[in-house]
Order: C-alpha cells, then sequence, then structure tokens
C-alpha cells in the first residue's frame, strides 16, 4: 500500500502554519508556486524600498539571494561535517 505524502505531512504543515500565526505571520493562500512567491517578493521588495526594479535588476537580486543563502548552508553544512 502506497501512503499518502500530502497526508503524511499535513499536520506538520499545519503544525508549522499555526506557530507562525501565532507569530504574526499572515498566511496568503494565494502563493502557490514560486511564481507567485516571487512575484510577491518582488512587490513587497519594491513597496518596502519605493522602487521598481527591471525583470534583469530583479533576476539579478533573486540570483545574489538565493546564492548566498545556498552557498552559506553549504558552508555551514561542511563545518558540521569535519
Amino acid at each position: 500500500m502506497k501512503t499518502d505524502k500530502k497526508t503524511k505531512e499535513q499536520p506538520i504543515e499545519d503544525a508549522l502554519i499555526t506557530k507562525l500565526h501565532g507569530l504574526n505571520f499572515v498566511y496568503q493562500e494565494d502563493i502557490r508556486n514560486q511564481e507567485a512567491l516571487e512575484a510577491n517578493f518582488r512587490k513587497k521588495f519594491g513597496d518596502l524600498n519605493d522602487v521598481r526594479l527591471l525583470d534583469i535588476e530583479f533576476k539579478c537580486l533573486l540570483g545574489q539571494i538565493v546564492n548566498a543563502n545556498a552557498f552559506r548552508f553549504c558552508t555551514q553544512a561542511l563545518h558540521q561535517r569535519a
């Protein structure tokens, strides 16, 4: 019998959402994929910084954020293994 991954993970996701809600985070049901997440980030970044980025500028910003986090994570993981 194949276990439904969604069913196993649902209680964990629900608990995380509840905890974040308690920390005043707002659950946004309209963010369901990477494209929606990036569009939301772009809007919030622009509003908070009073700036409108060109597509190429936004891609560069995303690349810097994603690469910086990935590098930091990998560095920490390698140090923990040593």
